[in-house]
């Protein structure tokens, strides 16, 4: 078995917890290929180039938070690797375990506790003045950006008229994703397995403007009917730009899934209790 390693190497516990791996991988004799953007030389370890480590390794060690996670999936592209996240950072719900307990974790991996998991990815089709397609695992959000004005959205459901919308944006997201700004603006909490996408929008100016839950087969699609400036495109907190009330946006389950290492013993609601700081007695 081959892993692969990568992660946000711009914090000083990311070091340590390499330190930690190549150590154990070599007490356990298996190779550990390291993305050779890493500034971290070692006679035992090999540098690769990202594509090559997801072409010839069986899983992929990602080392920071959630952003690390989105980044590593959007570079990896339509490549399939089981990602397998350290987590170090701020909050983590992409991440399977953290840097105190990543050992006991990969021992669990060796002696094969573990399955695989495909999570849904959004395929997002900008056409301006470029067209452009990107995919987002959490989310893509649409607002006004700089502009002072209320933001009119108008949203087709697989050629459908669903609403116009007066908010500040909107955000339309995976499952994966609804524990992200959705939350935050008000949408659901959406468990991972579930074959849905969620629609969001953001201080909607109407009362009965609502959080709407779609078949993931469905098609949305976001048109502007006024000459509005400032607007803003957004995936996945990453990648930002302008767009101009010309714009057409479609967003649409891709083909694509992003495919991670679930441990045997992992719960995902005790992580949501945990992440979400929820307590009480359990009877």
């Amino acid at each position: 078995m081959r892993f692969g390693c990568t992660g946000n190497f711009n914090k000083a516990s990311f070091y340590t917890i390499i330190e930690k791996l190549e150590v154990f991988f070599k007490k356990n004799n298996f190779e550990l290929m390291l993305d050779k953007k890493i500034p971290y030389d070692s006679s035992s370890l090999t540098k690769y180039d990202l594509s090559t480590i997801a072409n010839e390794s069986d899983l992929l060690i990602t080392i920071g938070g959630d952003g690390t996670i989105l980044s590593t999936i959007r570079e990896l592209g339509d490549k399939k690797i089981p990602i397998f996240g350290i987590h170090i950072g701020g909050l983590g719900f992409l991440t399977q375990t953290n840097s105190e307990n990543c050992l006991d974790s990969l021992n669990e991996i060796l002696q094969n506790r573990f399955s695989t998991v495909d999570r849904m990815l959004l395929k997002t089709v900008v056409d301006g003045k470029n067209k452009q397609s990107f995919y987002a695992l959490n989310d893509i959000v649409i607002d006004h950006g700089n502009s002072p004005r209320i933001l009119e959205t108008n949203i087709s459901i697989s050629n459908t008229h669903l609403n116009k919308y007066k908010s500040d944006g909107i955000i339309i997201c995976t499952p994966l994703g609804s524990t992200a700004y959705s939350l935050s603006a008000g949408g659901p909490i959406i468990t991972p397995w579930l074959d849905v996408i969620s629609l969001t929008p953001i201080c909607p100016h109407s009362l009965s403007a609502r959080p709407i839950l779609l078949p993931s087969d469905d098609t949305v699609l976001i048109q502007f009917n006024e000459e509005q400036i400032g607007m803003k495109i957004t995936i996945d907190g990453q990648i930002s730009f302008e767009i101009d009330y010309t714009t057409k946006i479609t967003v649409s389950k891709s083909k694509n899934m992003a495919r991670f290492i679930k441990l045997d013993d992992s719960d995902y609601f005790l992580t949501l209790r945990s992440k979400m700081g929820w307590s009480g007695n359990v009877r």
